[in-house]
């Protein structure tokens, strides 16, 4: 029997210890025994850290406690760093507000035999409050738009076969990333504070000729409704870092001219989201308003 690759699961928290210990649980619970969970707590404000200690005192993880909330990316570059101190092999990146089946790691890295060692995964996420309803699986990167796309969002799930699937696209939700990927590729990039990381990473992947594989049988199930589109009950906070963040990724990697479709694109997008979803146009126009100003990492607007 193979030795089993110590992986480094990396939860990050911010005021919701709840879902975070919920997310433990289903993880203690897996057949795939090497593994060891990382919970980078992003200065929480509420009662988190004293969950958090509370449970660590029956459940074993590591916790650590970041000095101010820096962000989704930080928080997990937190944990990263932690991950390949203990020597993990592969590090895990996975939403607090996710719960996995009991073999999702074990399916995860029996899948990471047939393809090439340099190679990052994810896997199928469908709904908690709809287990038969697929909210990825699998995605894909459009260069000339510059816009991803979850497949399969919203559909019916079947059980499909163990083929893996090479996607351009794989949600920061569930990411499991090679050490020898991230020594590379490197950490991601703080400066997006809250959304499109995940896409810039992926994007980093791609120049590099790293490739990702869906894992169809690898199944998690994550806390978002599945009885509301994507842009109905959407935050200010979510609305402004999406667009302030999607134009930020573009001028970084796209040059002159090629620049233009892509935000035309996403402009667009935006605009139809406002007529179709009652989108706040004051946080789209702050978005791409504190871009054009150079302003990233954490806003100080009142979102």
């Amino acid at each position: 029997m193979m030795e089993e690759a110590l992986i480094g699961i990396v939860l990050v928290n911010y005021n919701s210890a709840e879902d975070t210990i919920e997310c433990i649980e289903s993880l203690k619970k897996m057949t795939y025994s090497n593994y060891r969970i990382i919970v980078a707590d992003n200065s929480s404000s509420d009662y988190s850290l004293e969950a958090l200690y509370k449970k660590k005192n029956e459940t074993d993880f590591e916790l650590l406690e970041l000095d101010e909330n820096r962000g989704f990316s930080a928080g997990n570059n937190a944990g990263i760093r932690l991950a390949l101190e203990l020597g993990a092999e592969y590090v895990l990146l996975l939403n607090n507000d996710t719960l996995v089946e009991p073999d999702f790691l074990k399916r995860l890295m029996e899948a990471g035999m047939d393809i090439p060692a340099d190679s990052v995964m994810t896997c199928t996420i469908l709904y908690a409050d709809d287990k038969e309803k697929i909210w990825y699986a699998g995605g894909s990167y459009n260069l000339r738009t510059a816009k991803v796309s979850q497949l399969g969002m919203g559909k019916g799930w079947q059980p499909v076969q163990d083929k893996l699937v090479e996607v351009t696209f794989a949600s920061g939700c569930c990411m499991c990333i090679p050490a020898s990927v991230i020594r590379d590729v490197g950490f991601l990039d703080e400066s997006y504070f809250l959304y499109e990381e995940d896409t810039d990473y992926c994007y980093r992947l791609w120049k590099k000729m790293i490739k990702i594989y869906y894992v169809p049988k690898a199944i998690i199930y994550h806390k978002v409704s599945s009885s509301t589109s994507k842009t109905k009950k959407i935050s200010g906070i979510t609305q402004y870092y999406m667009i302030r963040n999607k134009y930020f990724f573009i001028n970084k990697y796209y040059k002159d001219c090629w620049k233009i479709i892509p935000y035309i694109h996403t402009f667009m997008m935006y605009s139809y989201y406002c007529l179709r979803y009652g989108a706040k146009v004051k946080y789209i126009v702050w978005g791409i308003c504190d871009f054009w100003q150079g302003k990233m990492y954490k806003t100080n607007r009142k979102l």
